[in-house]
């Protein structure tokens, strides 16, 4: 059966994170109560994510697969996190705020 373009199919982005430490207690926590919130308002869900095992891959990394319900969701996440009308609370199309907030943190 030949693959053809449905833009009614669910969308999902696979996205690897090359982390700085291991506080990955922190990193959940932080997309918990910052970054799942918002995701959820402009249609995108976490499917899943999970640290890699000690040495597979390049460590510590964690993965993350999101799920948008269509084409069409992807493209209005797309426009909410890119250009003049952006929710600022998305900044570019990175998949999670810990990074920019540890940054912040640090820089303070």
């Amino acid at each position: 059966m030949p693959l053809k373009y449905d833009p009614s199919r669910p969308i999902y982005i696979h996205v690897i994170n090359k982390l700085r430490n291991t506080r990955t207690r922190e990193l959940f926590a932080a997309m918990a109560a910052d970054c799942l919130p918002v995701y959820a308002e402009h249609g995108v869900a976490l499917h899943n994510c999970w640290q890699s095992a000690p040495g597979q891959g390049q460590g510590p990394e964690t993965l993350e697969v999101w799920e948008l319900k269509d084409f069409a969701a992807y493209t209005a996440f797309v426009a909410a996190s890119h250009g003049d009308k952006a929710d600022p609370r998305i900044e570019g199309h990175d998949m999670c705020v810990y990074e920019r907030k540890s940054k912040r943190r640090r820089d303070s």
